[in-house]
């Protein structure tokens, strides 16, 4: 590129491989880091983030540098894809790094769990390739059905293990593997949507509270609202 001589030439053909780079990376978040819905959920904060340093850093830089027949250019164009590349990898790091995992439904609503998190707390190890399905994986906690005893199990996780009753990863059951009577049960905490056959219930994550409504039947969030 250190050819070209024009400096919005040389921008613009920055931008244009940029663009590619980004595109095939907004597919990987789309698709597979933030499926469907959860692209509320962090996944548009992970496009702001890559678009910020893919299309935006790296072509701007290179529109403030560039000049025909500098003798520092070719030098200035290889720090600029050195810096551009080390901040799009530790950014795509992030993004990696807080796509949920798990969809978990518990007493109080949903809680969409990150991968961060379950690093974070390893006090109860789990092993999500052990739970069915795609990324996130569907699950609910196994509590008691009495709030009092609910409540009693919530105190203890946190004033004596210091972690929300959510980290209790040895509480958490699959779906797919357990009686359908205790999923009927759970379900009956929430208000029912007959519209949409779904669960409406407060949903938590780290990055935003919404309110969802859940199908138990196809273990997947149908809406989402404020």
């Amino acid at each position: 590129m250190h050819m070209v001589k024009s400096r919005w030439t040389a921008f613009g053909i920055h931008l244009g491989i940029s663009a590619v780079i980004f595109l095939c990376l907004l597919g990987i978040i789309l698709f597979i880091w933030y499926p469907g819905v959860f692209i509320e959920i962090g996944g548009y904060q992970g496009i702001k983030i890559a678009a910020g340093i893919d299309l935006v850093l790296g072509p701007l830089l290179t529109l403030i540098v560039y000049k025909h027949g500098k003798p520092s250019l070719k030098f200035d164009l290889t720090i600029i894809a050195v810096l551009q590349i080390t901040a799009l990898t530790a950014g795509c790091w992030l993004i990696y790094k807080e796509r949920p995992v798990f969809q978990l439904i518990s007493y109080d609503g949903l809680h969409v769990i990150t991968t961060n998190e379950l690093s974070l707390f390893d006090k109860y190890p789990i092993n999500v390739d052990e739970f069915s399905g795609d990324l996130p994986k569907s699950a609910y906690m196994d509590l008691p059905k009495n709030k009092g005893e609910i409540e009693q199990i919530r105190f203890t996780t946190e004033f004596s293990d210091e972690i929300p009753l959510e980290a209790r990863y040895d509480l958490y059951r699959d779906f797919e593997q357990q009686p359908s009577k205790n999923l009927d049960w759970l379900a009956q905490q929430f208000e029912l949507d007959t519209e949409h056959n779904c669960r409406k219930m407060q949903l938590f994550s780290i990055h935003n509270s919404k309110q969802a409504c859940f199908d138990f039947t196809q273990q997947k969030i149908i809406y989402l609202s404020n």
